[in-house]
């Protein structure tokens, strides 16, 4: 699956969210119909364990102000978030699903409620026997590690903000890891070869302009990601053939 990993080009971003509801069914399926080579998109788990597709901590984008967290499934309605069983179910096998685990909960309970994300999306995944198919994707290097321990053959992906980070990565300190995704404003050339030498690919998000595309490219990035996948193709074919 690294080799897979290394082989995207172009990532829709929660699908072809300039275009169709990010994180949605009509998201994922513009996104294939654009040529995507894979998906990203965000998980979350609801009160009562039910783990949907969506990247903001509250339902706002639903008309609700509750929490995703203090808010059980059937509470939710029509519209809301799919699920992750259903997003699977529908696009497991159609492309490569880089799934973010989403660990935005604080408090007493944050752990272990983090915990059982990374154990609710794993079993959702290794029950479809998508283990090639899919990545996880996080910020917390420790939610990867835990995910490693349940399930080795579903690839781990880490989420930097590189102007965060003093130096360039080590390779010790990227050991474990099938890929490293990058924010691109902050992403150098010699920090993304930093991740080369490691004998990692390496994503970038989020490449909307030509400017950000080029800085991914430049940084040596394999996979870039994209609200606009149709475009990036586009631009992406360019970049080749002037090569």
């Amino acid at each position: 699956m690294r080799r897979a990993l290394a082989d995207l080009r172009v990532i829709a971003h929660r699908g072809a969210s300039r275009e169709r509801p990010e994180n949605s069914i009509a998201a994922f399926e513009l996104a294939l119909e654009q040529g995507a080579d894979g998906i990203e998109l965000d998980v979350q788990l609801t009160r009562d364990g039910v783990a949907v597709v969506l990247h903001d901590p509250t339902l706002a984008r639903f008309g609700g102000r509750r929490r995703v967290a203090g808010t059980d499934w059937h509470e939710i309605g029509e519209p809301g978030p799919p699920r992750l069983d259903d997003v699977l179910d529908r696009f497991g096998r159609r492309t490569v699903l880089l799934i973010e685990l989403k660990a935005v909960e604080r408090g007493a309970t944050a752990a272990e409620r983090h915990l059982a994300l990374v154990e609710t999306t794993v079993r959702a995944v290794r029950r479809r026997r998508l283990d090639a198919r899919c990545a996880l994707l996080c910020f917390d290097r420790g939610l990867l590690d835990v995910a490693a321990g349940l399930a080795p053959g579903i690839p781990r992906v880490l989420n930097v903000s590189p102007q965060r980070l003093a130096r360039a990565p080590s390779s010790a300190s990227l050991a474990g890891l099938d890929a490293v995704s990058a924010d691109v404003r902050t992403l150098a050339p010699r920090w993304g070869a930093a991740v080369r030498h490691a004998g990692l690919p390496l994503l970038a998000w989020t490449c909307n302009t030509p400017r950000r595309v080029d800085a991914a490219l430049a940084a040596g990035a394999t996979g870039v990601m994209s609200d606009r996948p149709a475009w990036l193709a586009r631009r992406l074919a360019a970049a080749t053939e002037h090569d």
